[in-house]
């Protein structure tokens, strides 16, 4: 399968080739260091483009989308998690949903399951 990114001119883009790379197929299901750090490296441009983006939200009035309260949950997963993530990793994004104090009023309904009450 090819990525067709060698054709693509992402010269004076945000994300690079090897941002794109970091989530080809062959990457997909590998745990190795250098696969995390790839991604992790990704994962990171993402938190800093949150870091920019996220205080126009208010302004734009997008009052409802809220940053995962955990921090180290704004982004999506670079690592495999037995019974959490995909075996296959093939993208990162960006959490944004319900408030810290929504997601704790439902708390009692869905008996302390905030995974999917989240987003």
């Amino acid at each position: 399968m090819k990525s067709g990114l060698k054709e693509l001119n992402l010269e004076n883009q945000y994300f690079t080739n090897n941002d794109y790379l970091a989530f080809k197929p062959s990457r997909w299901e590998d745990d190795s260091k250098e696969a995390v750090k790839e991604r992790s490296k990704t994962a990171d441009k993402l938190l800093d483009l949150h870091d920019q983006i996220y205080p126009k939200f208010k302004e734009l009035k997008m009052i409802n989308l809220n940053p995962h309260f955990n921090k180290k949950n704004i982004t999506s997963s670079t690592t495999h998690s037995e019974g959490y993530t995909s075996k296959r990793l093939s993208s990162v994004w960006l959490h944004y949903g319900k408030s810290e104090k929504q997601i704790k009023s439902y708390e009692k309904y869905y008996y302390g399951s905030k995974t999917n009450l989240s987003r």
